[in-house]
């Protein structure tokens, strides 16, 4: 199991799984089973979408019900086929996949040997910067004079091939309020893998920690040694 020493002052604002899969049973029985068992630590209940709106086998999977912790630290979506875990107070990565085993193993008693199609582990950062984002990034995009006295927003995209892991897609943008630049940047990775045969229950684990050690070493990369020292 991959765990880092842990940064004091931690940019991340957000972590998500991301469990799809082609359902056998009725969502509603499906909905019924998973909040029974995991109402205590989730105990308030949204809905997202009506029942009646249908899924497509060949559209975007739709999430329709919510589950929240009473302090508003994660949440639980589900919809008909895709499950997901988002938690906005991060403690340990370990902490984080114990969460997710437990809601998979929910998901596996409901949906014994699911046919998963996509998995997906997110984490997002926000960082402020006082002039430059050259003061975070180890990375420097070449802009003509022109151009870069004018400057007021930045998105940079990536897609990383982490071969039998899937891809990671790396997002680093300044953020946008009232169409106001600030002077705050996330960095948004977003590893996923689809995929086109089974897998059992069991390799998910495999798959997770290999991503966020995937994630953490990108994440790593693209910061720069002072700023590193300040948050550990």
């Amino acid at each position: 199991m991959s765990e880092h020493p842990k940064l004091k002052n931690s940019p991340l604002v957000e972590t998500v799984f991301e469990l799809r899969f082609d359902p056998k049973n009725d969502y509603g029985l499906f909905l019924a089973q998973i909040f029974s068992t995991l109402k205590n630590d989730f105990p308030i209940a949204e809905t997202l979408a009506p029942f009646d709106i249908p899924d497509f086998a060949d559209g975007p999977k739709l999430l329709r019900n919510c589950f929240k912790r009473k302090d508003g630290t994660a949440l639980i979506q589900l919809g008909h086929g895709i499950v997901s875990i988002n938690q906005s107070k991060y403690d340990r990565f370990n902490s984080f996949l114990s969460l997710i085993k437990k809601v998979i193993k929910e998901v596996e008693n409901v949906e014994p040997n699911p046919n998963i199609q996509r998995l997906g582990l997110r984490y997002i950062n926000k960082i402020p910067f006082t002039n430059d984002p050259s003061e975070i990034l180890v990375m420097e995009i070449k802009l003509p004079t022109v151009i870069k006295d004018k400057l007021e927003a930045f998105t940079y995209r990536f897609r990383i091939n982490e071969n039998s892991a899937g891809k990671l897609r790396l997002v680093i943008a300044n953020l946008i309020k009232n169409d106001v630049p600030t002077k705050e940047m996330t960095i948004d990775l977003d590893h996923y893998l689809l995929i086109s045969h089974s897998i059992e229950i069991g390799e998910i684990e495999k798959w997770i920690n290999e991503a966020h050690e995937n994630i953490y070493n990108c994440f790593i990369s693209c910061i720069k040694e002072e700023y590193l020292e300040k948050i550990k």
